[in-house]
C-alpha cells in the first residue's frame, strides 16, 4: 500500500465514523478504490472530517452508485479490474445527465508519466493526486471541490421563478463552463510547461493552450454581455477590426485538435476589405463555437472550411463540413436551449448551450445564424450581418 509513513495505517484502530453530533455532513464523496485497507483508510478520514462516504471497488460499481446517489464528488482509482479509472471516467463525462456529467473526480494514481495525467485530463478529470499522498492534500481538495459543486447545485436547485432572470441563469451557467475549461487548459499548460527542452510538437500544444487561455481570458474580461445576454434590446459596443486575422486566430486555436483527429481546416475569402464593424467578443463566439463543434461531430478524413464575403454592406461568413450532417427532424430545433440531436449524442458529451447562445449572440448584432445539412453529406452554418458603421 503506497502511503507516506506519517499517515495513519493501522486500520483496525478505525472506527466507522458518522456525522459529528448530528452536524451537517459537508458533501457526498464517492470513493472507488480496490485497495481494502486503502479505501479504509481514506474513508476514516473523509467520514473524520463530517463526508458522506460511498465506497465502490472498481469503476463498474462505481457507475451503478453514481447514478443512484449522484454524489458531489468522485475520488477515483486508475488502475482496477473489471472497469478501470480511464473507461469510467469517459462514462461520467459522456453521461446525458447534467448532474452526473458534471460531477467533479479526482483521480488517485501511481502513474507517473506525463502522457497518463494529459489523457486524465483529456477525459475530463479535475485533478491528479499521486500516491503516495498526504490525507491532508486529499482532504483539502475534496473541500474545495465539493464546496464549488454545492454552489454549482444551488443555482439550479434553489430558485423559485421570480428570484432570476432568465439571464442570470445563463449568465451563472456560462460561467461554470468557463471555470471547467479555465481548469482543463490550466491542467494541461502547466503540465507542459514544467517540461524541460520541449520537442517542436509540444511546444505548439503549449502555444495552442495560452491562446486558448487568452480566450477564455477575453470572455470573462467582458462578461457583462453574457449576463444580458437574452436581452436583444441590449446595445452592446461595437468594435472596428480585422475580420480575418480574427478567423485565423480561430482556426489555428483549433487546428491542432483537428489535426489530431485528421481533420483538414481551410479558410477562404473573397471579401474585398478585412475590417468590419461588429461586436468583436461576440463574434469570435460565434464562430468558435459553430467550428468547435464541427471539429467535434465530424470524422476522420473530413474537411472543414471558414468562407466569408462581403456584398453591399453585408458580411457573409459559412462555416461548412462533409461530416456526418444533422437529421433534417432535428435542424428546426438545433438552436434551442439545450437540445442535442440524437446523431451528437452518441458522439461527444455536451451541454447543448453553444449553439443557442450563438445564436443569441448572432441576434444581439442585428444579424442571422442559419444551419443547411445532409445526413450523411455535411452541414453548413451561415452568419450574415449588416455591416454596422464606426
Amino acid at each position: 500500500m503506497l502511503l507516506r509513513e506519517n499517515v495513519l495505517t493501522d486500520t483496525s484502530l478505525m472506527p466507522s465514523l458518522g456525522k459529528k453530533g448530528g452536524e451537517k455532513t459537508q458533501g457526498t464523496v464517492l470513493l472507488v478504490e480496490d485497495e481494502k485497507d486503502l479505501l479504509t483508510l481514506l474513508s476514516y478520514h473523509l467520514q473524520k472530517e463530517n463526508f458522506t462516504v460511498l465506497q465502490a471497488e472498481n469503476g463498474k460499481v462505481a457507475c451503478e452508485i453514481i447514478d443512484e446517489k449522484k454524489p458531489d464528488l468522485i475520488l477515483l482509482d486508475i488502475l482496477m479490474p473489471e472497469m478501470d479509472g480511464w473507461e469510467a471516467c469517459t462514462i461520467i463525462r459522456e453521461h446525458q445527465d447534467h448532474l452526473i456529467s458534471s460531477i467533479p473526480v479526482i483521480m488517485l494514481t501511481a502513474l507517473r508519466d506525463e502522457k497518463d495525467k494529459l489523457k486524465g485530463l483529456q477525459l475530463g478529470a479535475d485533478a491528479f493526486i499521486n500516491k503516495p499522498y498526504s490525507i491532508k492534500e486529499v482532504l483539502l481538495h475534496c473541500q474545495n471541490f465539493v464546496r464549488s459543486r454545492k454552489k454549482h447545485l444551488s443555482l439550479i436547485h434553489n430558485r423559485t421563478p421570480g428570484n432570476a432572470s432568465p439571464q442570470k441563469n445563463i449568465y451563472q451557467l456560462l460561467l461554470h463552463e468557463l471555470k471547467n475549461h479555465l481548469t482543463i487548459i490550466g491542467g494541461l499548460g502547466g503540465i507542459l510547461t514544467r517540461s524541460n527542452n520541449l520537442p517542436k510538437k509540444e511546444s505548439e500544444l503549449v502555444a495552442t493552450i495560452n491562446k486558448s487561455a487568452q480566450y477564455l481570458g477575453m470572455i470573462v474580461n467582458d462578461i457583462r454581455l453574457f449576463n444580458e445576454i437574452e436581452d436583444k434590446s441590449l446595445d452592446i459596443p461595437y468594435n472596428h477590426f480585422d475580420l480575418h486575422e480574427m478567423i485565423n486566430d480561430i482556426v489555428e486555436m483549433l487546428r491542432p485538435v483537428a489535426e489530431e483527429k485528421g481533420i483538414k481546416l481551410l479558410f477562404s475569402s473573397d471579401a474585398g476589405q478585412n475590417f468590419i464593424h461588429l461586436n468583436k467578443t461576440a463574434l469570435k463566439v460565434v464562430l468558435a463555437t459553430i467550428l468547435e463543434n464541427a471539429v467535434k461531430y465530424c470524422d476522420q478524413g473530413s474537411t472543414i472550411t471558414v468562407s466569408c464575403s462581403m456584398d453591399s454592406g453585408n458580411v457573409l461568413i459559412a462555416i461548412a463540413d462533409n461530416g456526418p450532417g444533422i437529421h433534417e427532424a432535428d435542424q428546426p430545433k438545433i438552436f434551442n436551449k439545450n437540445f442535442r440531436a440524437q446523431s451528437t449524442q452518441q458522439r461527444s458529451p455536451g451541454s447543448g448551450l453553444g449553439l443557442y447562445f450563438a445564436k443569441i449572440l448572432t441576434e444581439v448584432m442585428d444579424g442571422t445564424l442559419t444551419v443547411e445539412s445532409c445526413l450523411g453529406r455535411g452541414t453548413k452554418f451561415t452568419a450574415a450581418f449588416r455591416q454596422q458603421r464606426s
